[in-house]
């Protein structure tokens, strides 16, 4: 999508489009840097691994769709048997993407306003969560490397 115009209003469906394109990138640099050893660590105790945010957020996406088609979100039914991080988050994002297109094509702005949590809201307070993770591991990582330059 091309950069938000400052000389007009944008439309709520430009601004979910650009918010979400925002995000999917930070969510794409922070999953594309980590390494083997480091998709299973967590930052405390009880806190989910970076794999294992990949299956979450696949699973926010899948019920994220099914409330856009009007049924109830079936919240833990997510699962893959899927193994390799780097599939798991090439799936997570198909269905990210999907789950974006069909809340644009609903034509619903109180639909867009509550699928907004869904994803975007969500994906921003895991974005923050993994980026202390990435600090955890290498003090000398950039928090400013999930924004583009």
């Amino acid at each position: 999508m091309p950069p938000l115009s400052h000389t007009r209003s944008v439309t709520v469906e430009e601004f979910f489009q650009a918010n979400a394109d925002h995000v999917a990138y930070q969510i794409r640099v922070l999953f594309d840097e980590f390494q083997d050893e480091q998709w299973d660590s967590r930052l405390v105790p009880g806190a989910m691994s970076p794999r294992e945010t990949l299956v979450h957020l696949s699973d926010c996406y899948q019920c994220a769709s099914q409330r856009i088609r009007g049924e109830k979100p079936n919240w833990g039914s997510f699962q893959t048997a899927e193994s390799d991080p780097v599939r798991i988050k090439e799936v997570m994002l198909e269905m990210r993407n999907r789950a974006i297109q069909e809340a644009l094509g609903a034509g619903n702005h109180e639909l867009l306003a509550e699928i907004f949590a869904y994803i975007q809201e969500h994906d921003s307070y895991h974005v923050g969560q993994l980026c202390l993770l990435k600090l955890r591991q290498d003090p000398n990582w950039d928090p400013y490397s999930i924004y583009p330059r």
